[in-house]
């Protein structure tokens, strides 16, 4: 069937259905992320004070955040969808359930495999990168910008974001089906040929650098 894909870098370029796409991504998924990110920020980020010098303990909080994080999200599409399945087969596009028997996964098993990558390989990295960005804002090295004098700038930025995003996931998808790097790292990905909710970030370590480079 066909499945429609983001206008954003069509050409020649379709402004109206680039716009739309746009606030399709915004409202209300991307504002999801949004409120995640602020509760995150808000809530659970050490201050700045302590994250001025470079230290362990601060960067183990920040990743034991982003496992709770991904985990509460892609924990509970799991248990909904492929646990409980409330939803049965409906909208499911490949007939059987996630394998528990296939040696190309760890344990023989689909879902422990890409738990294992997902935050093993993928919180890693991910705590890696942002450890280093808020070490940097601690210190002044990049500015800091605040809503409440900065409300417009971060309001274009968040938009920005998205379509930046796509236009990343692009070049970086093309990189990654090349015949070598795909023959030893993108593959990894391409065992999910059913995917669950846990499948989108299971990567190889040096893809999840890639991916989550943006």
């Amino acid at each position: 069937m066909p499945i429609a894909v983001s206008p954003i870098l069509d050409w020649p370029p379709r402004p109206g259905a680039t716009l739309r796409h746009i606030f399709s991504m915004m409202l209300p998924q991307g504002m999801i992320w949004v409120g995640i990110a602020a509760v995150a920020w808000n809530f659970f980020t050490p201050s700045m004070e302590r994250m001025a010098t470079l230290s362990p303990r601060w960067v183990l909080e920040i990743y034991v955040r982003n496992v709770v994080m991904f985990s509460l999200v892609a924990g509970a599409l799991h248990v909904v969808l492929y646990v409980r399945r409330v939803q049965q087969q409906r909208y499911k596009y490949e007939r059987q359930w996630l394998s528990t028997t296939n040696r190309e996964f760890l344990w023989n098993s689909q879902t422990r495999d890409n738990v294992f990558w997902c935050l093993v390989s993928g919180c890693s990295v991910w705590t890696a990168y942002e450890a280093l960005t808020l070490w940097f804002y601690a210190n002044g090295w990049i500015p800091q910008v605040e809503w409440s004098s900065g409300w417009l700038y971060l309001s274009v930025l968040t938009v920005f974001t998205s379509l930046w995003s796509v236009t990343h996931f692009y070049f970086i998808h093309r990189v990654l089906h090349m015949r070598w790097v795909y023959d030893h790292v993108h593959y990894l990905h391409h065992r999910n040929v059913n995917p669950g909710p846990w499948s989108g970030l299971s990567m190889h370590p040096v893809e999840h650098m890639m991916y989550l480079s943006m």
